[in-house]
């Protein structure tokens, strides 16, 4: 269940680093930013979400080989994470401090978000595990 909280709480702090991040880029650069903050934003999400999903099963696994496959992948990630942005960069010509803006705004958010479900409390993990 606190699982599910922390999840919550960093999705709505990502909305609201995403509309401060898109506001911040708009007023510094007008559209072109914003583009950029939003182009951002979206490639960062797609890499929580593939890297949450990739450790959970890297987690989950129970063999070596099993492991060493999502390794592999984790690695394969993290240069398609780049090449993407990259490609962003030099080809699409999207402007840079409104991507930079966006890509932060994810990580801002799960700093955020985080210390915000810890300080909520624990209220709803009060019942014992077998009362579920």
């Amino acid at each position: 269940m606190g699982d599910l909280r922390i999840r919550r709480y960093v999705l709505l702090t990502n909305l609201v680093m995403f509309a401060i991040a898109a506001s911040l880029a708009w007023l510094y650069n007008g559209v072109v930013s914003l583009e950029g903050a939003i182009v951002g934003t979206c490639i960062a999400l797609v890499n929580l979400f593939t890297l949450t999903w990739l450790v959970g099963r890297l987690i989950a696994s129970a063999g070596g080989q099993s492991k060493a496959v999502y390794g592999l992948l984790l690695t394969l990630k993290m240069g398609a994470v780049l090449g993407v942005i990259a490609f962003v960069i030099l080809v699409m010509n999207v402007d840079i401090v409104g991507l930079l803006l966006g890509l932060s705004s994810v990580v801002t958010s799960l700093i955020i978000g985080g210390l915000l479900a810890s300080l909520a409390g624990n209220s709803t993990e009060a019942l014992p595990d077998d009362a579920v």
